[in-house]
């Protein structure tokens, strides 16, 4: 069964092997350009949350764009043998896509999306993200980003860890730190965070996957006493969003999109 949307509302879905529960939030933007969406296999299924940038049209274009193209190509092929492989290809294809996309006037269109998705295959977890976008596990209590955001950022940090750049270059770069540096739609897709092996999955995980409207809304520390306080799906994510309104209700401040899916497995 494939789901998505785009409302201020939550959906909620199972089979065999897990159960999932999604919410989108347009925040105090004026569009949502966060997209959601899922294919249900007996053994797992494919999840995946993408944020959009590049304007009103090209943001929503992208994000949606690049959910139905991947999970079009799972229901082509739920039984792959490759998984990893897979989503791969199809994330290098829908980069190509996207890159190439054009406006009314027939300039390049100029827009892209993050992308976090997880393909669970038994007890097998598989990731691909690129992006900020997030997965998390929550594990008997404890709460771990599964993924690496590709933010410039992370590469300030691994140049001052190195020695070859100085802390007052740090600092002073860190006003950038944010920018993405990978992305669907940069074209020639090359940084990416992907595993090969399977994550061996637990009866009772939960899966976390979220554009940035919600971490850096909420700490992972608020997440995790949530998750710790709610063991209803639906009753975690909408006191994800209440703590989200609450932390961005401020003078000034612009909540951004937010959405999140929670997968529980059995």
């Amino acid at each position: 069964m494939r789901r998505s949307y785009r409302d201020k509302e939550y959906l909620t879905d199972e089979n065999e092997a897990a159960s999932i529960a999604a919410i989108s939030v347009i925040g105090g933007r004026r569009e949502q350009q966060d997209c959601v969406g899922w294919s249900l296999q007996p053994d797992g299924g494919l999840f995946a949350v993408c944020d959009g940038m590049g304007g009103h049209a090209g943001g929503q274009r992208a994000s949606s764009t690049a959910i139905d193209r991947l999970l079009a190509a799972f229901e082509r092929d739920p039984a792959t043998t490759d998984p990893a492989g897979f989503l791969q290809r199809t994330a290098m294809a829908i980069d190509r896509e996207i890159h190439a996309m054009k406006g009314p006037s027939g300039a390049p269109l100029g827009a892209g999306a993050t992308l976090v998705s997880a393909f669970i295959d038994g007890t097998g977890l598989y990731w691909f993200s690129v992006g900020d976008s997030r997965l998390y596990l929550y594990r008997a209590g404890a709460l771990a980003q599964v993924t690496q955001d590709h933010v410039y950022r992370v590469v300030l940090g691994g140049l001052l860890e190195k020695g070859e750049i100085t802390r007052e270059r740090y600092d002073r770069d860190l006003a950038r730190g944010e920018a993405l540096i990978s992305y669907l739609g940069i074209g020639n897709l090359q940084l990416v965070d992907n595993n090969s092996v399977p994550l061996r999955l637990r009866p009772g995980d939960r899966l976390l996957l979220a554009s940035d409207g919600l971490y850096k809304a909420v700490p992972d520390a608020t997440l995790r006493a949530i998750l710790r306080r709610f063991d209803n799906a639906c009753d975690a994510l909408l006191a994800m969003d209440r703590q989200a309104e609450k932390n961005t209700d401020r003078p000034g401040v612009r909540r951004d999109n937010l959405t999140a899916a929670l997968i529980r497995i059995k």
